[in-house]
């Protein structure tokens, strides 16, 4: 998919503009940030921000930060586990840490994120 394809679909899904990555032409601190936010639920959720399940006016960042309410073990990949099924209570502070830093990384004003 091209990146003109992807920013359609974004906007047409009414998801944040991609040029939050740095492909809208200007690259900033604010938009490194925003991207490493982004990288890191990615990373411990295993969903992208392009994922079909995010339909609807659901984003990668709500539905961590709703995650967040309902228990976190729900979004994050369960390769992350020690042992299927289980999750100790430091490992969900931990996974909740990192979740939290990705959500202050990823707020929609680039002022609040420096």
């Amino acid at each position: 998919m091209t990146v003109s394809a992807v920013r359609m679909r974004m906007r047409h899904e009414g998801r944040l503009d991609f040029g939050e990555y740095g492909l809208g032409g200007s690259v900033s601190t604010s938009s490194d940030v925003y991207s490493y936010g982004i990288i890191l639920m990615e990373t411990f959720t295993r969903t992208k921000p392009t994922d079909e399940m995010l339909a609807g006016g659901m984003t990668l960042r709500l539905w961590v930060k709703e995650s967040l309410l309902n228990g976190m073990t729900k979004v994050v990949d369960m390769a992350l586990r020690r042992q299927e099924g289980e999750t100790s209570t430091r490992d969900v502070q931990c996974l909740t840490s990192i979740m939290e830093l990705a959500l202050e990384c990823t707020k929609e004003s680039a002022e609040e994120r420096d």
